[in-house]
C-alpha cells in the first residue's frame, strides 16, 4: 500500500508529534509503552516527521503518560465490566489495541 498523504497544520500537528513520540518510545531498546501500532502509522504517512526530531526526549513523557492512562482504563474495564470508555479527541491514539 501507498503512502497516505496529510497535511495539517496548527493545532492538529500534535496528533502527529504525539504518534512520532510514541513510535521512537516503540523503537528504543527498552520501550516504555511499546506500541508497534505507533510504528506503523508513522510509517503510513507522508509527512516530514524529521520536523519533530529536537522534541525527541518528549517521548518518556508521552510514554509514561500513555502508559498511565491505559492502567487506568484497564482498572476501570475490571471495575466495570458492562461499563463505556469513550476516547474524545484520541486523535491517531492506538489505545484501542493496547488496552
Amino acid at each position: 500500500m501507498g503512502r497516505i498523504s496529510i497535511d495539517f497544520t496548527g493545532v492538529r500537528v500534535t496528533a502527529l508529534l504525539e504518534q512520532y513520540l510514541r513510535s521512537l518510545d516503540s523503537k528504543s531498546k527498552k520501550p516504555i509503552l511499546g506500541d508497534p501500532r505507533a510504528i506503523e502509522v508513522v510509517n503510513r504517512l507522508d509527512f516530514d516527521f524529521t520536523q519533530f526530531d529536537g522534541m525527541a526526549v518528549g517521548r518518556y513523557a508521552v510514554a509514561v503518560r500513555t502508559q498511565i492512562m491505559d492502567d487506568w482504563i484497564r482498572d476501570f474495564i475490571v471495575q466495570n465490566p458492562n461499563g463505556t470508555v469513550i476516547d474524545l479527541g484520541a486523535g491517531f491514539d492506538g489505545r484501542i489495541y493496547r488496552v
